[in-house]
């Protein structure tokens, strides 16, 4: 997750391996895990 975060220009939220605070980030992420964002370097052809 720290990675996938790193990629999406997300800043980590919390502690590490808290449930909270990696179900926020992981929130956080479903934009590009949906497609709904691209990671930096990507096109995005709707």
């Amino acid at each position: 997750m720290v990675r996938a975060c790193a990629l999406a220009g997300i800043p980590l939220e919390g502690q590490h391996h808290r449930g909270l605070d990696d179900a926020v980030n992981i929130a956080k992420l479903m934009p590009w895990v949906l497609g709904h964002a691209t990671l930096s370097g990507q096109s995005h052809t709707p």
